[in-house]
């Protein structure tokens, strides 16, 4: 039986381990569970999966690499690699056979990374983070939209690290599993779920019949314009205006200053989510301006944001509309991701569905932990769809099991 699992996002990371009784959450050792996904190559030593001071940050900002899953079996001239090479802080160049390379300098050399190399390096990390002498046996997650090539990089990036992958489970299954698992003795009874997963670059909705323990997916949608990530560039477009209108600096012309500015902007959003007034902001030592303050509210936010609620919302009219579904008839609403928090996402949700009610889980847990239960001989539910949900193994993927 599997005992560990890896889940590597686009901003974070998790592991889950199965003991003799229910699966737990692997501390990082450094900082709880938190692990972040990127990797930093100073001159001195490498440091992977910490958050970083942000002067060092800022002193070595072609020396970080980021967001690497989401790029996996891309070529340079794919849409998503141009869309997002503004936030990864270091230089990405073409390789082979039009492939991605992250450049960057370590021990006073220029070297240069496949995607597949970084996330080894992760998956070493995450095992190295574990005091457990556990097998090299894994599970690994991954969004159900994920193509079969991007699968296989991640299945040569497990042979790079040494690992045995015996499955790649898509995360809407991992979120379903540890829904089921949590829930295993309550006794409300749902017939339909809509599970909706909001990401660092990415957006799923999901909607599952369950009968008799049987979950059979009845729709599926998926953006990748829809993510935490892009909530956070609107709150940075909206201030690079105004630090241009009031100080005559351009804050696209300097990486270095933008990227400040959008770490300061990821903070803001959690703080407009917990209130309707003015928010005061201080920002420091950005675009060569040693403080300033700027203030936003929530209406603000939310009309600068109503491209990514009318994206949500088109999903979600599309799954209800191709699942034949009736919006009052849904009875729940699990939310996950750290964007799900947002008050005009359960506005927008009370909206459509008039008698559902929401439960929001926690994003790291809910795919790590799901992703070791269901490898175990524990699970009671029994998972429908080949094409979209046994896909993590075989259906339209072909077989990705190795060994």
């Amino acid at each position: 039986m599997v005992t560990l699992s890896f889940d590597v996002g686009s901003s974070n990371c998790s592991i889950g381990y199965y003991d003799s009784s229910l699966p737990t959450m692997v501390s990082s050792g450094y900082n709880s569970h938190d692990i972040q996904s990127n990797i930093f190559l100073l001159n001195d030593k490498r440091i992977v999966g910490e958050s970083i001071e942000k002067e060092v940050f800022a002193n070595n900002i072609g020396n970080c690499i980021s967001l690497f899953k989401h790029l996996l079996s891309r070529d340079i001239n794919d849409s998503e690699v141009t869309k997002m090479k503004k936030f990864i802080p270091c230089e990405i160049i073409e390789e082979a056979d039009n492939k991605i390379g992250f450049i960057i300098k370590y021990k006073n050399e220029t070297i240069i990374l496949s995607c597949e190399q970084i996330l080894a390096t992760m998956y070493n990390h995450l095992f190295k983070c574990s005091p457990l002498q556990l097998p090299r046996n894994v599970i690994l997650t991954c969004p159900a939209f994920f193509t079969s090539s991007q699968r296989q990089a991640m299945l040569d990036a497990s042979m790079i690290a040494e690992f045995k992958c015996e499955k790649i489970l898509n995360e809407s299954t991992a979120i379903l599993s540890y829904y089921s698992l949590t829930n295993r003795d309550n006794d409300e009874v749902y017939s339909t779920i809509l599970f909706i997963n909001i990401g660092c670059t990415s957006g799923e909705v999901n909607l599952f019949s369950i009968k008799k323990e049987v979950c059979i997916l009845l729709g599926s949608k998926h953006s990748l314009s829809l993510g935490g990530l892009f909530f956070d560039n609107i709150i940075c477009k909206y201030f690079a205006k105004q630090i241009k209108s009031k100080f005559s600096k351009d804050i696209y012309e300097d990486k270095k200053s933008y990227l400040q500015l959008l770490h300061d902007c990821e903070i803001i959003k959690k703080r407009i989510s917990g209130t309707t007034s003015d928010i005061a902001c201080v920002f420091r030592n950005i675009a060569n301006i040693s403080e300033f303050k700027l203030s936003i509210n929530r209406r603000t936010f939310e009309k600068l944001a109503r491209e990514q609620f009318s994206i949500l919302y088109v999903m979600i009219r599309t799954v209800l509309r191709e699942a034949a579904f009736d919006s009052l008839k849904l009875e729940k609403i699990v939310l996950t991701g750290g964007s799900c928090k947002i008050p005009k996402i359960k506005e927008m949700l009370s909206n459509i569905f008039a008698n559902a009610t929401v439960d929001l889980i926690h994003q790291k847990h809910a795919v790590a932990l799901g992703a070791v239960y269901f490898a175990s001989s524990n699970l009671k539910v029994e998972i429908k769809n080949s094409i979209q949900i046994e896909g993590c193994i075989y259906g339209k993927m072909g077989k990705l099991n190795i060994g």
